[in-house]
C-alpha cells in the first residue's frame, strides 16, 4: 500500500480512505482526495476510511 500520505509521516500505510477538500470543482461540487493512512493518522478528524459493503441493487432498489 505504501507510506502514509499525511505530511511528514514516513510510517507504513494500513488504511485507504479519503478527505474532503476545502475547494469545490467547477460545478460547485465538494471535492475529495484519496489517501492512505497509517494506524495513527487513520483516526484523525477529516479522514474517512473506505469500507466495502455487500449491497445488491435489484430493479433500482437497495436490497
Amino acid at each position: 500500500m505504501g507510506t502514509c500520505d499525511y505530511k511528514n509521516c514516513k510510517k507504513e500505510a494500513t488504511t485507504k480512505g479519503f478527505v474532503v477538500l476545502r475547494e469545490k470543482d467547477e460545478k460547485g461540487n465538494i471535492k475529495t482526495a484519496d489517501m492512505h493512512a497509517c494506524d495513527k493518522h487513520k483516526n484523525k478528524d477529516g479522514f474517512i476510511e473506505y469500507v466495502e459493503a455487500d449491497v445488491k441493487i435489484i430493479k433500482g432498489e437497495w436490497e
